[in-house]
């Protein structure tokens, strides 16, 4: 056991950091590092469509450099805790990439949670900065930040996402600002890639629920081994419908765009006929999701006789997937390797399924 510097005490010890090393399987690199390189390599190419909006790897990570130089300028520590409860929009891509710029603990929100579970995560987590939209899906953010605020005495700042309100900061005010990226991006010190990056609550099924930790390296091993079993590369596109505040689209979106160079296309709300459209006109190979997702995909192909050359590969997990139902969407999107995966926000991907090149009855 060793007391991160975040205060929390993990698993990790030298001697495992060390082997693990030595093995290959922790890099020492951190999504800035993968941010930044993007950036000097493709500046200009689009890493994220989110709805009309297109940006670019070079855009991404100068605000998350901005953002990162203005939570420090607001007083925050390494190994504090900043916290997003945002649908899948850009923005949680910049303030994942400006947490791990700072050596700050990214900590993503559902945005189904309401005033219980968002009081006892930001409480036992000790938020020092939240960010959340005003409202979402007719439900007020900043009333229920309202009525929580007077239990939580280490919040220092709330910001809003695409809106402003009197007593709020904005995001907008914080990722703009002068000066050059470069030097601000240099009076950050390297990060530790075995600190603690990313503070993820699981359900709670069984009681309260459990913030799981993970460092720089154990999300990085994660996303190496996923990306090389399932040959994914920058030619590769992702679709991603599931939450980006869930072990899934956190992942696969927030981390894999930098991590692999992929384009990804973020879904704020799941809707089968869009997402049709939006794997046909941004030529989506890949995706993540659900098995209700997959069950309405396929059907919705199928009714509409729609064929998506470009997708080669549904992972599909969360619930139980049954194989006829791996049959029916493999008929329906004959050129798509559709599978099985098993996770949890402890360890991700326990099985990644099959590969490109297996027979679609071994993914049923």
């Amino acid at each position: 056991m060793q007391v991160d510097v975040s205060g929390w005490a993990t698993r990790l010890d030298t001697e495992m950091a060390a082997r693990y090393t030595a093995h290959g399987t922790w890099t020492g690199r951190t999504l800035a590092d993968a941010a930044r390189e993007r950036a000097r390599t493709e500046e200009g190419r689009v890493a994220v469509i989110d709805g009309a909006l297109h940006v670019s790897f070079g855009e991404l990570y100068e605000r998350g450099v901005r953002l990162a130089a203005s939570l420090r300028a607001g007083g925050l520590q390494r190994g504090e805790v900043v916290s997003f409860q945002l649908p899948n929009w850009h923005e949680a891509m910049v303030v994942n990439i400006a947490a791990c710029i700072g050596g700050f603990v990214c900590n993503p929100i559902v945005p189904i949670y309401r005033d219980a579970e968002v009081r006892f995560i930001l409480k036992q987590s000790r938020t020092r900065v939240l960010f959340v939209p005003s409202s979402f899906r007719s439900f007020d953010y900043v009333d229920m930040v309202e009525r929580l605020r007077p239990e939580l005495a280490e919040l220092r700042k709330v910001a809003l996402v695409r809106s402003r309100r009197d007593g709020f900061a904005a995001y907008e005010d914080w990722v703009r600002g002068d000066g050059s990226v470069e030097a601000l991006a240099a009076s950050f010190a390297p990060v530790n890639a075995d600190a603690i990056k990313l503070l993820l609550y699981t359900s709670g099924t069984t009681g309260e629920p459990k913030g799981v930790l993970h460092s720089h390296n154990t999300i990085g091993a994660e996303i190496d081994a996923a990306s090389r079993f399932w040959s994914l590369s920058s030619r590769d596109v992702v679709l991603m419908p599931s939450p980006v505040t869930h072990i899934t689209g956190y992942l696969y979106a927030l981390e894999m765009c930098a991590a692999v160079a992929m384009k990804t296309v973020l879904m704020e709300r799941w809707d089968a006929v869009d997402a049709l459209r939006l794997i046909a006109e941004h030529g989506a190979s890949f995706t993540v999701a659900a098995t209700p997702f997959l069950l309405e995909l396929g059907n919705e192909a199928a009714r509409s006789d729609t064929r998506l050359p470009t997708l080669r590969l549904f992972a599909s997990g969360g619930a139980p997937v049954p194989a006829e139902l791996v049959r029916r969407a493999t008929a329906a999107l004959p050129g798509c390797l559709t599978f099985r995966v098993y996770g949890s926000s402890e360890a991700p991907t326990v099985s990644l399924g099959v590969r490109a090149g297996d027979s679609a009855e071994l993914g049923a």
